[in-house]
């Protein structure tokens, strides 16, 4: 059933961000980077501030199959899945493994179809759609770039903009899920229940992202934490 409170609050979440990612960010000069080929880096595309460097076609078309059809993703909805069995959402895709593979197959059909949205959009809009970390030093302002990157990405003039691709990405697929959801998915509640899990699950990606290399560098360092600013040379991975 459809539910106005949660539905209001959902379209607010995503209307904050994109209001927000409107305005032009510049980005300031960056600590050129060193390599770091940890599993961890790997394993999560973990991010650092680190000088601006394009994509060639090539390499955005990889970063799509990778964020589409990549372990990471994939790993992803299949957790994903296991929670919605868990909370028998929907009821009518039922239980056991039947049940598990339907949602697995709508999840991954949802990632696929959103990527594929993002990118096709990113190409005319010049947009990069990776994670950038932030350059800022405060928490609060780390936790805000991180909390709102859903729908901002980096242009070729080397700045963050409000991201026409990213957020074609989130509303788009969710609409064109319809297609094969269930009827108990079919609601405008449920429909914007879903933008606002896709833009938090993303954020709270991208917060990992953005504060684990600073773990990582705490535990190698003994607890001392270098500046941010002056000392942070692991590269800036692709998202």
């Amino acid at each position: 059933m459809w539910n106005p409170a949660r539905t209001i609050v959902s379209i607010a979440f995503l209307g904050f961000g994109v209001a927000w990612a409107q305005t032009t960010t510049a980005v300031p000069p960056q600590p050129a980077p060193t390599t770091d080929d940890s599993f961890v880096v790997k394993a999560l595309r973990l991010a650092e501030p680190a000088p601006y460097t394009r994509l060639t076609a090539k390499e955005k078309f990889e970063l799509y199959v990778r964020d589409s059809i990549g372990p990471l993703p994939d790993l992803g909805e299949a957790a994903s899945a296991g929670i919605s069995q868990l909370a028998d959402s929907p009821t009518e895709w039922g239980q056991g493994a039947a049940g598990f593979g339907r949602r697995v197959a709508n999840n991954l059909a949802y990632n696929v179809v959103r990527q594929t949205l993002a990118y096709g959009i990113s190409i005319p809009t010049h947009e990069d759609l990776r994670y950038f970390a932030s350059n800022e030093s405060t928490t609060g302002k780390r936790f805000k770039h991180a909390l709102l990157s859903p729908v901002v990405a980096r242009r070729s003039d080397g700045r963050d903009h409000f991201s026409y691709s990213n957020t074609a990405g989130i509303v788009g697929a969710n609409l064109i899920q319809l297609t094969w959801a269930p009827p108990s998915w079919r609601t405008p509640g449920s429909v914007a229940t879903g933008m606002l899990w896709t833009y938090g699950g993303t954020a709270a990606l991208n917060l990992v992202r953005e504060y684990v290399p600073d773990l990582i560098r705490k535990i190698k360092n003994r607890g001392e934490v270098p500046d941010r600013q002056a000392n942070r040379t692991s590269p800036q991975l692709p998202r």
